[in-house]
């Protein structure tokens, strides 16, 4: 049976794990692990053997804790998944070979041990397929998109339900009739099982928040941050008094665009110059659509007017619909130096940009 326990576990953590090797590697790795393993204690520390052969759960300890070690060297994601996919499959063995056990005490068909392997057996063909394919599905998913707080709440849990399975074990005896133990574990098994599905239901809640939140801090056109993104990231920096430049950019004519040629075309302009525009950043800047054609970078320090100065002579990647680049202004404001706060250095900004274009076209402003 408890080979059986072993192999199956085994065999489903694998199934849901990313292995650093082929299956055949992996499992004559195990087979090795193991030969050395029966030889070391067998040979050499033959009390250990004798004291873990004398108590089957003993015995399921004993495995459990020394086979976790080759399969977290052979699976290649942390070793915290690995600990909490063969935790889970864990849990789910001990509850079926305690119950598969206790059913045997009551039917007495043949012997006890044969009635247990066979039940036991049985309870695997009916429900590990089922088990396993949930597993890949939900886990995978799930691992993925935790956080690492929620990952060692459920390995905790695991961990304890374990040992509560020991527990009640050791602490009913034979006080209690098999009927109830039965139910006893049954609860249990259901309870870990409705709060995986629970750790589950709350991540991908979680997920589906956090893309709610990033499709309404982003621009659809430019797939830019919005300005409800750049104040909420702006504010961030004030707060933790991170000196930055907030670079506003304002397009040159761009009205022209869209009452000489239609607002598809001005769309396309919109995209070309923001794809053209990224080329200039850094990894750390910021770059955001906050209104039609108004754009603001925020970029770490206060040397900004190179930025500037290179927005000043951008040109297209590629024309659109062979429409060229009518320029732009841009203005800035440092903080703290020139404000702090947003809306003041928002106001700065703009206003060197007003400066800035009035003085580029001062004819129209005349």
């Amino acid at each position: 049976m408890i080979m059986e326990m072993f192999l199956v576990n085994v065999y489903a953590t694998l199934s849901c794990s990313g292995k650093k090797k082929s299956a055949l590697i992996t499992w004559s790795y195990l087979v090795l692990f193991s030969a050395a393993l029966f030889a070391l204690i067998g040979y050499l520390i033959p009390e250990i053997a004798l004291y873990a052969l004398d108590d089957s759960y003993r015995l399921l300890s004993f495995t459990g804790v020394v086979y976790l070690i080759p399969l977290i060297l052979l699976t290649k994601q942390p070793y915290k998944h690995t600990m909490v996919i063969f935790n889970t499959f864990w849990v789910y063995s001990l509850i079926i070979f305690a119950v598969s056990y206790r059913i045997a005490g009551i039917t007495s068909i043949a012997s006890r041990s044969l009635d247990s392997l066979v039940i036991q057996t049985a309870a695997y063909i009916i429900t590990f397929l089922v088990l396993l394919k949930f597993m890949k599905k939900k886990m995978t998913y799930t691992f993925q998109n935790m956080k690492e707080e929620t990952l060692n709440s459920i390995l905790s849990l695991s961990v304890s339900v374990i040992l509560v399975i020991y527990t009640i074990k050791y602490a009913l005896g034979n006080s209690v009739s098999y009927l109830v133990e039965i139910s006893i574990f049954l609860l249990l098994g259901a309870c870990f099982a409705i709060t995986f599905q629970l750790a589950h239901s709350f991540v991908e809640a979680s997920k589906s928040v956090e893309m709610l939140g990033v499709k309404t801090k982003t621009d659809p056109l430019t797939r830019l941050k919005n300005r409800e993104a750049m104040i909420e990231d702006a504010t961030e920096r004030i707060r933790t008094g991170h000196p930055f430049c907030l670079i506003f950019i304002d397009l040159d004519n761009f009205k022209t665009i869209n009452d000489n040629h239609g607002h598809s075309i001005g769309d396309d302009y919109l995209i070309a110059f923001s794809n053209s525009a990224r080329r200039l950043l850094d990894s750390k800047d910021r770059f955001y659509r906050i209104s039609g054609d108004e754009f603001v970078v925020l970029k770490d320090g206060s040397f900004c007017k190179k930025t500037c100065s290179e927005f000043e002579d951008l040109t297209f990647l590629n024309d659109p619909t062979g429409i060229k680049f009518l320029g732009l202004s841009t203005g800035y404001a440092n903080y703290p130096e020139d404000a702090k706060n947003i809306s003041e250095l928002l106001g700065i900004a703009d206003s060197r940009m007003y400066q800035n274009k009035k003085k580029k076209h001062k004819s129209t402003f005349e």
